[in-house]
């Protein structure tokens, strides 16, 4: 995959970083297109720990491990991530 910096995208450089002589990238998107459908990593991780609890019922070897249990919110706080 290869961005430019008029990428319209869910994500484009951040161009103020870029001046700076760091690469870094900022979201796009609007919240408000959920309401619509337009997905979102949240709802997609959501969705996944939905389907394996269903899954799980009958086959209890299916597991999900949601990323955000690895690396979440609270640990962007203390230790964010270069881009």
């Amino acid at each position: 995959m290869s961005y430019s910096l008029g990428h319209s995208g869910p994500g484009a450089f951040d161009t103020k970083a870029l001046g700076k002589g760091k690469l870094r990238f900022v979201a796009t998107g609007d919240p408000a297109e959920r309401a619509i459908g337009k997905l979102t990593l949240r709802v997609i991780r959501d969705e996944l720990a939905r389907i394996v609890l269903q899954c799980r019922l009958e086959d209890r070897k299916v597991h999900y491990l949601d990323g955000c249990a690895l690396y979440g919110e609270s640990d962007h706080a203390e230790l964010p991530l270069p881009d």
